[in-house]
């Protein structure tokens, strides 16, 4: 079973239906007590940091989130829900994260780059690290990035006018800014991959 976060701020339809293709069961968290009993959790998201924070602070899932992560359950989090396990973001203001990975989400410099980042970039594959993914190109829909993070963390990076995190990883926890679930063949091998490992 693969618990999908709803927290009022993603359109979870995609990522369940993709879930769903690669053979496995889905079922919304929507509670504390639904995030504390997954043992698969996959983080979505799209639309503004601080309305996510707000939303997670609100129904009290911040601290199941962590909890989560920290006890390295299987997570994954997709677009906004890569960005919210930083430390903070300047989105509206300057606010902070889940503080999971250490870096900053910052916005795109629109004076050397068309913003948003929106379609198809290649993500390239950290050396040396025993990833799911594999070189090749995902789908991107974002204005905010993180820049840097510490080294051992980043399992993929990509290039749009500057070079940026698209995916970390530590052991069972993954993160990713492109979204898989609309990356075609690709998006789902990483997926299924993902999926594979956590039930292994």
């Amino acid at each position: 079973m693969v618990h999908v976060l709803d927290y009022g701020v993603s359109n979870l339809n995609s990522v369940c239906k993709a879930i769903t293709y690669c053979g496995y069961d889905v079922s919304l968290a929507r509670t504390a007590a639904d995030v504390s009993e997954a043992k698969v959790l996959i983080m979505p998201g799209q639309g503004a940091f601080s309305q996510a924070i707000a939303q997670l602070e609100a129904e009290h899932l911040v601290m199941p989130i962590r909890s989560h992560i920290e006890t390295n359950k299987p997570f994954l989090g997709i677009c906004l829900g890569f960005q919210i396990l930083f430390e903070g973001s300047d989105e509206h203001g300057r606010h902070e994260g889940l503080g999971v990975f250490p870096g900053w989400v910052s916005q795109m410099d629109a004076d050397h780059v068309k913003v948003p980042h929106m379609g198809w970039n290649k993500i390239s594959v950290t050396s040396g690290t025993d990833s799911l993914l594999k070189e090749s190109y995902m789908y991107f829909v974002h204005s905010f990035w993180v820049k840097e993070t510490r080294p051992n963390l980043v399992a993929a990076t990509s290039e749009y006018g500057h070079k940026f995190v698209s995916a970390v990883a530590q052991d069972r926890v993954w993160a990713t800014q492109f979204h898989p679930e609309k990356s075609g063949n690709v998006g789902m091998a990483f997926l299924r991959s993902f999926l594979d490992m956590a039930h292994a």
